[in-house]
C-alpha cells in the first residue's frame, strides 16, 4: 500500500521563481489600485511622523535657537493647530489605505484558492486514489490559512512598517547626520540577524507544514471508518497512531517556537543596544555644541521608531515564511497535470500552461441519440504499470437500445469496465467505440448516465440535488419525484424541494437516496446508462420501485447493469459474465443461468 500512495513532496532550498510568479498573477489585476493606495498610505505615514519634526522645531523655538523660516513667528496655538491638522489628515489617509489595500489583498489571495480548486477538480482520478484526503484538505485549510493570514489584510500592516522606515529615513535626513548614521547601523544589524536565522526559520516552517497533513489524513480516515473500528475493537490502535502523528507535529511546532524566540532575542539586543549608544553620542554632541536638544529629541524619537519598525519588519519577514510555504504548497497543486484532454474553464486566468476551454474545447455535448452502440475490442486495463491487469483482452459488442447484465465475482473487473467507459482511467491496449467512433472524454461522459451502488448526494436542497444548478421548473421536478416512486415521501413535507439533504444523505434511507439519484438521472437524456449494483443495498420493496422506474425512464436506451440478483439478469437481453478479467460467456440470460447452476460455477454471481 505504501508504494501505491504518492509520497508528499518535501520542499528544500530557496523558493522557486514559480512561487513569486503566483503572487504576481494574483495581484496583477489590481496593480493600479495597489500602487495608488500604497502612495496614499505613504503620504499618511509621512504626515503622522512629521509631527516629530514639528515638535522638535517647537522646542528649539522656545529655547531661542534658529528654526526654519516657515515656522518664524508661530505661537503655541499655531503649532498646536498644525500638529492636529497633520494628525487628522495623516490618520484619514492611513485608515483609507488600510481598508482599501486589505480588501484588494483579500481578493487577490482568494483568487489563488479559486484557481487551485478549479485545477484539483480536473485532476486524473488516479491522483485521488494515490493521495490521502487529509493531505488535500490540509492544502485547502492550513496551507491556505497560513497564506491568507499574512497576504490578506495583514499585508497592509507590513507595508505600513515599510512606510514608517522610509519616512524615518527622510525625516532623519533633514534632522541630523547622527540619525542617519545610527539608522543604517540598525538596518545592518537587523539584516544580519535575519540572514543568519533565515534558513533555520524556513526549515522550521516547512517541517511544520509537512508534518501537519499525516495527522489530518489519519483523523479523516478514522472518522470515515469509525463504525468498523468500533466493531473490531481497534479504537486504541488508531488513537495511539494519531497521538504519534500529532506528537511529531507538535514537536515541529516547538522547534519553530524555539527558533522564533532566539531570533526575537537577537533582534531586541541589536535594537536596544543601538538606541542606548545613539543616546550617549547625542548627549556628547550637545555638550560640544554640534547638536541642539530639539534635534536630539527628534532624532531619538525617530530612531526609537525606526528600531521598533526594523524589529517588526524582520519579524514579519520571518512570519512571511509561513505565507511563502503556503504559496509554495498551493503552487504545486496549481501546476500538476490535468486528466488527459482535460481543460480549464475560460474563467481560469493563471497562465500555468494548461489547456483553457474555448467554444470548441469546452464543448461537452453527447452524440444526440436516444440510444447508442458500444464496441469493445481487445481491451487491456490496469490501475497502474506496477499493478496487475484487471481486464485482459475483453472483446464484445452492444447494440443500440440493448439491455446488458454484467456478472462475476468481486475483482472480476465489472466496475473497472464502467470506469474505463467514463474515461476515469486510461486503458493501455484496445479500443472503445461509441456508435462506431472514439469519443473525447467530454463527449463520452456527456453520453453516459451512472447510477452507482453508493448514491452521491450533496448537502443542499432537494431542488439543487435534482437540477445541479440548471434552471428546471419546479412542476417538472415534482412530477419526476412522483414518477420514480417518491410520491409518499413528497407528501411528508410542505415544501419537499426545499428540504435540505444532510451530509451523505443521512436524513434519507438507502432506498430514498437511490430513487432521488434516479430522479436526477431521468432529467437528462443520455443514450448510455450504467448501473453499478444499484439495488444491492436496498430492500425488495424499494428495488421493485426502482426497477419499475428504470423500465419506464430508460426504455429504448442502451443499458449496462452490474447485477447481483437473478431477477435483474432475467430482464436483460443478454448477460456478460466476467471471470478473472476475461469474458467467460456473453449470451442470453437462460444460457448464462444454466451455467450458474453448475457446481463448478456456484457463487460466481456474487458481488
Amino acid at each position: 500500500m505504501s508504494s501505491f500512495l504518492e509520497t508528499e513532496k518535501e520542499f528544500k532550498g530557496a523558493y522557486s521563481k514559480d512561487v513569486f510568479q503566483v503572487l504576481v498573477w494574483s495581484y496583477k489585476p489590481y496593480m493600479k489600485r495597489v500602487l495608488f493606495w500604497i502612495f496614499i498610505g505613504w503620504i499618511g505615514r509621512i504626515l503622522l511622523m512629521g509631527n516629530t519634526m514639528v515638535v522638535g522645531t517647537w522646542i528649539d523655538s522656545l529655547s531661542g535657537r534658529d528654526i526654519p523660516a516657515f515656522f518664524e513667528g508661530w505661537r503655541a496655538d499655531r503649532y498646536f493647530e498644525f500638529l492636529v491638522a497633520l494628525c487628522l489628515v495623516g490618520f484619514l489617509f492611513t485608515i483609507c489605505y488600510r481598508l482599501a489595500f486589505s480588501r484588494i489583498s483579500v481578493a487577490a489571495i482568494s483568487s489563488i484558492y479559486d484557481e487551485v480548486t478549479v485545477r484539483v477538480s480536473r485532476y486524473p482520478i488516479r491522483f485521488f486514489d494515490r493521495t490521502p484526503v487529509g493531505r488535500i484538505v490540509t492544502r485547502f485549510s492550513s496551507d491556505y490559512g497560513n497564506m491568507f493570514r499574512m497576504f490578506g489584510g495583514p499585508l497592509s500592516e507590513f507595508f505600513g512598517i515599510i512606510f514608517d522606515l522610509a519616512a524615518c529615513l527622510v525625516l532623519l535626513f533633514t534632522a541630523h547626520w547622527l540619525g542617519l548614521t545610527f539608522y543604517f547601523l540598525l538596518l545592518g544589524l537587523n539584516l544580519g540577524v535575519y540572514l543568519f536565522n533565515k534558513q533555520k526559520i524556513r526549515f522550521a516552517r516547512r517541517d511544520q507544514s509537512h508534518l501537519r497533513s499525516p495527522g489530518v489524513a489519519h483523523f479523516a480516515e478514522t472518522v470515515q471508518g469509525a463504525s468498523v473500528i468500533r466493531v473490531f475493537g481497534k479504537g486504541q490502535t488508531f488513537f495511539d497512531r494519531f497521538l504519534k502523528l500529532d506528537g511529531s507535529f507538535i514537536e515541529s511546532k516547538f522547534r519553530a517556537i524555539r527558533v522564533n524566540i532566539n531570533y526575537a532575542a537577537q533582534m531586541m539586543t541589536s535594537t536596544y543596544g543601538t538606541a542606548f549608544l545613539s543616546g550617549i553620542v547625542g548627549l556628547w554632541l550637545i555638550s560640544r555644541g554640534q547638536m541642539t536638544p530639539g534635534e536630539l529629541a527628534s532624532v531619538m524619537v525617530l530612531l526609537n521608531l525606526a528600531g521598533s519598525s526594523f524589529q517588526m519588519f524582520f519579524d514579519w519577514m520571518a512570519q512571511l515564511e509561513d505565507a511563502f510555504v503556503g504559496v509554495e504548497r498551493m503552487n504545486e497543486y496549481l501546476r500538476l497535470p490535468l486528466e488527459p484532454q482535460g481543460c480549464l474553464p475560460a474563467a481560469a486566468v493563471f497562465p500555468t500552461g494548461h489547456l483553457v476551454a474555448t467554444a470548441s474545447t469546452g464543448a461537452s455535448t453527447s452524440t444526440g441519440a436516444t440510444s447508442i452502440s458500444l464496441d469493445v475490442k481487445d481491451l487491456w486495463f490496469r490501475y497502474g504499470p506496477e499493478l496487475p491487469w484487471i481486464l485482459k483482452g475483453v472483446d464484445f459488442q452492444v447494440r443500440p437500445g440493448e439491455k446488458i447484465g454484467i456478472v462475476g465475482r468481486t475483482g472480476a473487473g465489472k466496475t473497472s469496465l464502467f470506469q474505463v467507459f467514463q474515461s476515469y482511467y486510461p486503458f493501455e491496449k484496445g479500443e472503445v467505440r461509441f456508435d462506431g467512433r472514439s469519443l473525447s472524454i467530454a463527449e463520452a461522459r456527456a453520453s453516459i448516465a451512472v447510477l452507482p451502488q453508493e448514491p452521491v448526494l450533496f448537502n443542499t436542497s432537494v431542488r439543487e440535488n435534482l437540477s445541479l444548478g440548471s434552471p428546471l421548473d419546479d412542476k417538472l421536478l415534482m412530477s419526476t419525484l412522483e414518477k420514480v416512486g417518491l410520491g409518499n415521501w413528497i407528501h411528508r413535507f410542505k415544501k419537499p424541494l426545499d428540504v435540505i439533504i444532510e451530509e451523505k444523505g443521512k436524513n434519507l434511507s438507502q432506498g430514498e437516496k437511490q430513487l432521488l439519484v434516479m430522479a436526477r438521472m431521468s432529467l437528462v437524456t443520455k443514450p448510455l446508462i450504467l448501473m453499478d449494483e444499484a439495488t444491492s443495498s436496498i430492500d425488495p420493496q424499494t428495488e421493485e420501485k426502482l426497477v419499475a422506474a428504470m423500465q419506464q425512464i430508460f426504455k429504448g436506451r442502451t443499458q449496462l447493469i452490474i447485477a447481483h440478483r437473478l431477477s435483474t439478469i432475467e430482464s436483460c437481453d443478454r448477460v456478460l459474465w466476467l471471470k478473472d478479467g476475461k469474458i467467460e460467456i456473453f449470451d442470453r440470460p437462460d444460457v448464462v443461468l444454466r451455467m450458474f447452476q453448475e457446481p463448478l460455477h456456484h457463487g460466481e454471481m456474487g458481488t
